[in-house]
């Protein structure tokens, strides 16, 4: 629910190389 309303645009990118690892680095940050 959160990683959606984090990044949008980023979730996407990050989904083809790491969209868990790319959604946690932008909660995190």
């Amino acid at each position: 629910m959160e990683d959606e309303t984090i990044d949008p645009s980023v979730s996407v990118e990050e989904e083809e190389m790491t969209p868990e690892m790319g959604i946690e680095s932008e909660e995190e940050m």
